[in-house]
């Protein structure tokens, strides 16, 4: 019997396929692309994204439009990853998942893993936002309901928390890594 892998995405990897990077698109896209055009593959690839990231790839968009100066992007690309990311989420390409009550009441638990990362790294790394700290929870019910589940993230704080609840993580920066059927070729 195949394996049908299952990848839970963050937005920090997310948002890789409709804005292109040096680093984690390679990964991100080969997984979106191979999702939608080889129906073999499809059925053994499940792709998810927390309804919460849907907002929060548009405010990247947004930010990457009009206040990350250093990296800032044209009217042209902001509207086509835009209008990409709609069309694709109209199209139902991805499996969105809705925060639920048992995501919500997990969150003390991720904000306990996070808080003990952040004081490892002696304060060196950012702390969880909640909407990191809400992924992590739906990741970890999630996880229990699927085998051969990935969190798919770029977030070293997010993965780190993440693996402490026994959570398989695939950071699309570093696909050396991955189980060889999830490496792009």
């Amino acid at each position: 019997m195949k394996r049908n892998d299952e990848l839970f995405f963050d937005t920090s990897a997310f948002v890789k396929y409709y804005n292109k990077e040096p680093t984690g698109t390679k990964a991100v896209t080969f997984w979106i692309e191979s999702h939608k055009k080889d129906k073999k593959r499809a059925n053994r690839l499940s792709l998810f994204l927390p309804d919460i990231c849907i907002t929060e790839t548009f405010l990247v968009f947004y930010t990457k439009r009009y206040t990350d100066k250093s990296k800032r992007i044209n009217d042209d690309k902001f509207l086509t990853m835009k209008t990409n990311f709609t069309y694709d989420l109209e199209k139902r390409k991805y499996n969105i998942c809705s925060i639920t009550r048992k995501d919500i009441i997990k969150t003390y638990e991720i904000f306990d893993h996070a808080r003990d990362i952040y004081l490892e790294y002696n304060e060196e790394r950012d702390f969880l936002s909640c909407i990191d700290v809400l992924i992590v929870g739906m990741a970890a019910n999630f996880k229990k309901r699927h085998k051969d589940f990935f969190l798919v993230t770029c977030d070293l704080a997010m993965a780190k928390v993440a693996e402490r609840l026994s959570i398989a993580v695939l950071d699309p920066n570093n696909y050396q890594t991955f189980p060889d059927r999830l490496k792009p070729s």
